[in-house]
C-alpha cells in the first residue's frame, strides 16, 4: 500500500470511530456514549459560559438569587413516565430553565435519573440531549437516589468544615420531579440529612429539597403532603421539604419550576433570618 492509500484508509477509520462513537461534548472528563452499551457511571460534564456579575441582572429577575445556590434536578424516569407526554414535558422544561440561566451567565444544573445510571453536571444547551439517551423504565426509587446524592454532599460539606483550611459549599437544592409515589420511603433518608444538618449548626438554606409533581395520580399527591406536613413535627428536624402538587389545567414547565424552587429558597430565608433574630 502506498502512501497516499494509506492516508485514505487511515481518513476512513477516523470517520466511522467518531460516528458509532456519538460521542457528547465535554471539558475532558466526560465519557463518549455509544449506542446499545451500559456505562455504570457515566457523567456528561459540558463546558459554562462566560459569568457575568450579579450587577447585570434585573434587581427583580427571580434567576438572580439562584446565583447562590446549587441546583439539582433528580428526575422520575419510571416506566410511568411515559405516559401523557410527561417525559417529553420534563425535557422541555428543564431545557428552557437551563437555557434561561446560561443566558444569564449563570451556573449550568445538574440532572440526575432515578434509575438510570447517566447524569450531567452544569448543563446548559445540553439537557435535552441527556434525556435524548435516557429512556424511562424501571420502578420510582426515590430514596435510594436522594440518599446517595444527599450522604456524598454532606460529607463534603462536614469536610470542608474540618479542613485544616475551612472552604465553603455552595448551598444546594434538589430538585425531585415524579409521577407517582415512591417504591422506597424516603422519609428516613430526609430525617437524616435534616438531623445531621441540625448537628453540624448549618444554615437553614444550606440544602433544600423540593417536590414537584407532574401528572394527576391523587396517591402522589398524598404522598407528597405527608413529606410537606409531617416529617419536620413528627422527628424533631429542621424543615428543608417543600412539595408542589399537580394542578388541574396546569402544564409542567420551566416556570412552574422556577415559581417551586424560588418559593423553597424564600421560605428558609424567612425561617433563617427568624431565627437569627430571635437567637439575636
Amino acid at each position: 500500500m502506498n502512501s497516499e492509500q494509506s492516508d485514505r484508509s487511515s481518513s476512513r477509520t477516523s470517520s466511522t470511530t467518531s460516528t458509532n462513537s456519538a460521542e457528547l461534548p465535554g471539558r475532558g472528563r466526560g465519557r463518549a456514549y455509544r449506542p446499545g452499551t451500559r456505562h455504570t457511571h457515566m457523567a456528561i460534564v459540558y463546558p459554562r459560559t462566560t459569568s457575568i456579575s450579579t450587577a447585570d441582572l434585573p434587581v427583580d429577575n427571580p434567576l438572580q438569587l439562584l446565583r447562590r445556590y446549587k441546583t439539582v434536578f433528580l428526575v422520575d424516569d419510571s416506566n410511568s413516565m411515559k405516559k401523557r407526554n410527561r417525559w417529553s414535558e420534563t425535557r422541555e422544561a428543564l431545557a428552557s430553565l437551563a437555557v434561561s440561566a446560561a443566558s444569564y451567565g449563570l451556573e449550568g444544573i445538574d440532572v440526575h435519573f432515578l434509575n438510570s445510571p447517566k447524569f450531567g453536571t452544569d448543563l446548559q444547551a445540553e439537557v435535552k440531549q441527556l434525556f435524548d439517551n435516557v429512556s424511562p423504565r424501571g420502578i420510582t426509587m426515590i430514596a435510594t437516589k436522594l440518599e446517595n446524592l444527599l450522604a456524598d454532599y454532606l460529607l463534603r460539606l462536614e469536610d470542608a468544615r474540618t479542613a485544616e483550611v475551612p472552604t465553603r459549599v455552595k448551598p444546594v437544592n434538589y430538585i425531585i420531579i415524579t409521577d407517582g409515589t415512591s417504591t422506597d420511603d424516603p422519609v428516613p433518608v430526609i430525617i437524616r440529612a435534616a438531623r445531621r444538618l441540625d448537628e453540624g449548626s448549618f444554615p437553614a438554606t444550606q440544602v433544600g429539597l423540593q417536590f414537584i409533581q407532574i401528572g394527576s395520580d391523587p396517591r402522589a399527591t398524598e404522598a407528597l403532603r405527608r413529606l410537606d406536613d409531617d416529617i419536620h413535627a413528627s422527628a424533631g428536624v429542621r424543615d428543608i421539604v417543600d412539595t408542589t402538587p399537580y394542578v388541574p389545567g396546569h402544564r409542567f414547565s420551566s416556570d412552574m419550576v422556577i415559581k417551586a424552587l424560588l418559593g423553597g429558597i424564600n421560605r428558609r430565608v424567612d425561617k433563617d433570618g427568624s431565627k437569627t433574630n430571635t437567637d439575636a
